[in-house]
Order: C-alpha cells, then sequence, then structure tokens
C-alpha cells in the first residue's frame, strides 16, 4: 500500500509541475488557437 500511496503522490506532483509548465508555456507564447 506505501508503494501505491508513493506513486500516486508522485503522479499528483508531475502532473502538478505539468500543468503549471504548460499554463507558463501557453502564457509566454500567447498561442491560444494551438493549444493541444
Amino acid at each position: 500500500m506505501a508503494l501505491q500511496d508513493s506513486t500516486l503522490n508522485r503522479v499528483g506532483v508531475i502532473i502538478c509541475i505539468h500543468l503549471t509548465a504548460h499554463a507558463i508555456w501557453c502564457g509566454t507564447t500567447s498561442s491560444a488557437d494551438r493549444v493541444p
């Protein structure tokens, strides 16, 4: 169970970082029409 919780926690952190990076990318490139 500990391993599973650690994996879910890591996935959550990766998602948060990805969303933040995506928001920064969209903000800096200002190409809202190219959002995947």
